[in-house]
């Protein structure tokens, strides 16, 4: 009964609030590529982003027969982050552990705001966490139990897994020195077979030259970095950017710093005495619990070495990967359950935790907001004319433009690389983002105001509109536009 009640729980907790709200930036991408008709021109380009096509997939079906609803669009999304709750609890039954640890990774998983935020994101992470944890599952049910359906499953939710993310690849080689460790060499060669299967088709989207994998410049690998990631472990999306400095993973503080201060402490100290005094009694384990517990630590350090290697120096292209790794926030809560097995007052351990994260739910409810940018251009839509233009500065801004603008005024894209993009040509083109491959366009010709979203630094942007009034989106306000002298759009709005 309680099994039940804690999926009703994450469900409703993943449908409340945010799940029909305007989509942000990377959520409009999600449905510029989605939307793309017939089916496989669709396919084709979404081969050129870091992202499968296999989720642009799932939502073009939603877009096919619902429509362009945020709340449908995102219910791929929504589908994933449920099944993440009994995936858990079946994974820690098989490893052995009662009814009780079982219910408390569930809930610890059902309550995160990490993984709630993702179930309601048009992003493929929540299927990335969820093809993650199932195929760590029959990894370990093919480690106790080898039979030729359990490696069949196996093998094909690794190549699932590899098609839900490139980021997934990330717990490919944990997998790997778990089953060279634990010397399970039938279960090594179905994930090395599968693995060059995967490798396969990764060099032949090379060899079509629709494999793109760019720089982050914002997302080095530093040790603020890495204490970011246990800081978003510990309590979900306070991220505490202030101290531990940007990094692409959600942030939904509460306005006052010092109470998001104290629940970060608050995390670091409660996980840090659970795992420090549950672990100590790791001799009070059975076997089949300490293979487990090893499986989940390994599948967690493992990508967090990779994920801060890809972001170093000695890469060619440094990126920190750190929200790649949605996957592990599953596998961290189980081994935090398991370790609370051997407290005197797992009780209470486990109620701290999940008070914790039901402590920044409220601010992610309360305070945050998706698609701030979307009352903005809204507004144009019904002030501007035909006389007027709307310029995406960075051109990636395009489909943004697209998505929530529905005036008269022309839009156009401009790349401080290479000038004016022909975004029409982007559009119908299914070739990789990088400069080289963008279409051009003449200087358009406009005799109204001008419009740049979000933000205007280039001088030869501004060149064709000495004539014209320029507006600026104030990201301030983040509702409004400000009218700017062409000599002062440095900095932007």
């Amino acid at each position: 009964m309680l099994f039940w009640g804690i999926m009703v729980l994450g469900f409703l907790l993943r449908i409340i609030v945010h799940l029909n709200g305007p989509l942000n930036f990377d959520e409009v991408c999600s449905w510029a590529f989605a939307r793309k008709t017939p089916f496989m021109h669709m396919w084709q380009s979404a081969f050129s982003d870091p992202t499968p096509p296999l989720f642009y997939a799932l939502v073009h079906g939603m877009i096919r027969l619902f429509g362009e609803n945020p709340a449908l669009m995102r219910l791929p999304s929504l589908v994933f982050g449920i099944l993440v709750l009994p995936l858990s609890y079946w994974i820690m039954g098989m490893g052995g552990f009662q009814k009780t640890e079982r219910q408390a990774a569930m809930l610890i998983v059902a309550v995160s705001s990490m993984l709630v935020f993702y179930s309601q994101e048009l992003r493929a992470y929540s299927m990335l966490a969820c093809c993650g944890v199932l195929a760590t599952g029959l990894l370990f049910a093919c480690s106790e139990h080898p039979t030729t359906k359990n490696y069949l499953l196996y093998a094909l939710s690794l190549m699932l897994l590899s098609q839900a993310h490139r980021y997934g690849l990330l717990l490919i080689p944990a997998h790997f020195c778990f089953t060279v460790l634990l010397k399970r060499w039938r279960l090594c060669g179905i994930v090395c077979v599968t693995s060059f299967l995967i490798l396969v088709t990764i060099v032949l989207q090379m060899v079509s030259g629709n494999f793109y994998y760019s720089e982050a410049p914002d997302r080095i690998t530093t040790w603020r970095g890495l204490g970011a990631l246990i800081n978003l472990l510990n309590v979900g999306t306070i991220l505490l950017p202030e101290f531990f400095g940007g990094q692409p993973c959600p942030d939904a503080p509460y306005p006052q710093r010092a109470l998001n201060y104290a629940l970060s402490l608050a995390g670091l100290v409660t996980f840090s005495t659970i795992f420090f005094k549950g672990f100590s009694r790791l001799h009070h384990f059975s076997a089949i619990q300490k293979r487990l517990i090893f499986l989940l630590a390994i599948c967690t350090g493992i990508p967090i070495m990779l994920a801060a290697l890809a972001g170093t120096r000695l890469m060619p292209k440094p990126q920190w990967l750190l929200r790649g790794l949605i996957f592990i926030w599953p596998f961290y809560y189980m081994l935090a359950s398991a370790a609370c097995s051997q407290l005197h007052y797992k009780k209470y351990a486990l109620a701290v935790i999940v008070l914790l994260h039901c402590l920044t739910l409220y601010p992610y409810y309360s305070y945050f907001s998706r698609g701030v940018h979307s009352v903005a251009l809204a507004k144009l839509s019904s002030t501007t004319s035909g006389q007027d233009l709307i310029v995406a500065y960075p051109w990636y801004f395009y489909e943004v433009v697209a998505y929530y603008y529905r005036g008269k005024a022309r839009t156009a894209a401009y790349s401080e690389e290479i000038g004016w993009v022909d975004t029409d040509a982007l559009r119908a083109g299914t070739t990789p983002f990088f400069n080289r491959s963008l279409p051009t366009a003449a200087p358009p010709a406009v005799s109204g105001d001008v419009y740049f979203f979000p933000v205007v630094k280039d001088d030869g942007s501004i060149e064709p509109f000495k004539n014209n009034r320029i507006f600026v989106y104030d990201e301030h306000l983040e509702t409004e536009w400000r009218l700017v002298q062409p000599s002062n759009v440095h900095p932007s709005g």
